[in-house]
């Protein structure tokens, strides 16, 4: 771990002792498993951790989808596909995982095994994979309020110091909420066209859910941890297409363009922060529809 540069993101989990106990309930009525055109799947996923079963931390974690499916006749066939997907997730008597003295944001969210991700070619198309929600900065000694000359320096294979520039890695969170909205239009035998709308995020906390910021009272965040952390409700709309293949499945390509991109705040050695937005606008490839 300590030849990473996101060894301080991951340094407080590496001695995490998980034992869980978990219900799952499915209802599907669909009538294809892989290309669905009408019917309903509803998937609960609950699942809690306990130390008194012999792990080191406890928390209980909610995942739940509900997805629909109705053909439109009078449309050439059309297929009108809904999907929403809600994951909060909470810790019991939290730990200091960082060793820092204290309990602070990091020992309020889950593991980074077990957060929520978010991001890609079947959740939010406007994000690349897994890009969603906050993040953080490393190396991480670039989130500190004092100057720090020998931030960034490092050795490469052959020994020599060079200095790295920050950079900003997605973290995940302890929920997430997600819309899918998408019509699947048949113009020939084997193409189809989809227009399609993908909104929410992945948020620090669950109740980062319905209002914006991460933890803005703790005082172990700085300035450039608080607005990183935060999340709002994306929107993307996009187009793909769809080629059906011999072999059965579809071929998928899918343009999703984020209209509202968020906002991160990157330090800078001498200067104030630099505001950072991901790009707009991802191409996708897939096998198989969105879901």
């Amino acid at each position: 771990i300590g030849s990473l540069l996101i060894a301080d993101i991951l340094r407080p989990d590496k001695a995490i002792r998980l034992s869980r106990l978990g219900v799952t309930f499915v209802r599907d009525t669909r009538d294809s498993q892989f290309d669905a055109t009408r019917g309903e799947f509803f998937n609960l996923d609950y699942g809690i951790a306990l130390s008194q079963l012999g792990g080191n931390l406890s928390f209980n974690k909610l995942q739940t989808s509900y997805r629909r499916y109705q053909k439109l006749n009078i449309l050439r066939g059309t297929v009108l596909a809904g999907n929403f997907t809600l994951g909060i997730a909470n810790l019991f008597n939290p730990r200091d995982r960082n060793g820092n003295g204290v309990i602070d944001d990091v020992d309020r969210t889950l593991p980074i095994s077990e957060r929520f991700f978010s991001g890609g070619s079947t959740t939010i198309r406007g994000f690349g994979y897994e890009e969603a929600g906050p993040r953080d900065v490393a190396p991480s000694c670039f989130n500190s309020t004092q100057i720090d000359f020998n931030c960034g320096l490092v050795r490469d294979k052959k020994g020599k110091l060079i200095r790295l520039n920050p950079f900003l890695v997605p973290i995940g969170g302890n929920a997430e909420a997600i819309a899918n909205l998408e019509a699947r239009v048949q113009l020939t035998k084997l193409f189809q066209v989809v227009p399609f709308y993908d909104g929410g995020n992945v948020f620090r906390h669950a109740g980062d859910i319905f209002r914006k910021g991460g933890r803005p009272n703790d005082p172990n965040l700085t300035d450039i941890e608080r607005v990183n952390l935060r999340a709002q409700w994306t929107h993307t709309v996009g187009l793909g297409f769809r080629i059906k293949t011999p072999i059965g499945g579809s071929l998928a390509i899918d343009y999703g363009f984020l209209l509202n991109p968020p906002e991160f705040l990157l330090p800078q050695r001498m200067d104030g922060p630099a505001t950072i937005r991901p790009k707009s606008s991802q191409i996708h490839f897939r096998f198989t529809q969105t879901f």
